[in-house]
Parts: C-alpha cells; structure tokens; sequence
C-alpha cells in the first residue's frame, strides 16, 4: 500500500512503498502522471494534478527502489502496474513527490422514498427499492 507524506494533508506528498514491514521511497528519474494517477485513485485523493521533481517534500528515510512503475493510469493499485527493476542511480534527493487534487473519487449515494441512486461524474445508476 502506498501513502503520501507531507506537513501539508494526506493527498499530496513523498511517495512511501510498504514490501514487508519495511517503507522506503521511491526515485522519481522514471516516475510520471500514469503512475501518479494510480497513486491518487488508489488513496482515493482525486487526479493527479502534478509530480514536481527533486524530493519537494524532503527527503525520506531507508531504502530508494528502483522500481520503474509503467502504468497506464487505469489500473485500481500499483502493485497492478506493469513495473521492472532499473539501474537508476537514485538517492533520497530523487523520491517521488505527488500532488493529486485532493477530490474524494467515491460514489455519492442518494435515498429518497421509492428510489436509490448511485452517482458519480460520468455515469447514475438507479436501483428501485422493494416496498
């Protein structure tokens, strides 16, 4: 699972992997908006809205991995992208850093006396209730 840490909230900073019961960073050389976009619907912060460069929210602790994350954008979790091992020379003066709009992606629900209604952006789903 990853989170983002920063002072600021909890949509937008330093991007930190959990393998095992260890967190380390990831290096931003190979990083860009599709992996950004998994990382933002995933923690269900919105759109990824940039992915400024150079640890902008400091650097992290532990290990850098190497992974190059080759997302589409459309996958429901990282661990879902396509990803490989590079030989990236990376320090913790390259983690990543996220910045997503910070806008709750969930389904609004609405009730009211004979229908429910499931709705978000694109699309309205009605389900007739039983009486």
């Amino acid at each position: 699972m990853p989170r983002l840490v920063s002072k600021d909230d909890q949509c937008s900073g330093r991007l930190e992997v959990q393998y095992g019961e260890t967190w380390g960073t990831v290096c931003d050389l190979a990083w860009d908006m599709d992996d950004a976009s998994v990382v933002c619907s995933q923690l269900h912060c919105g759109e990824a809205v940039s992915v400024p460069r150079g640890a902008y929210f400091g650097k992290g602790t532990g290990i850098v991995r190497n992974d190059v994350f080759e997302c589409k954008g459309n996958e429901t979790s990282l661990w879902d992208c396509p990803r490989s091992l590079a030989i990236l020379q990376c320090n913790h003066t390259s983690d990543v850093s996220v910045i997503c709009s910070g806008e709750c992606q969930l389904w609004k629900l609405i009730i009211n006396k004979h229908s429910l209604f499931l709705e978000d952006r694109d699309e309205i789903s009605h389900l007739l209730l039983s009486n």
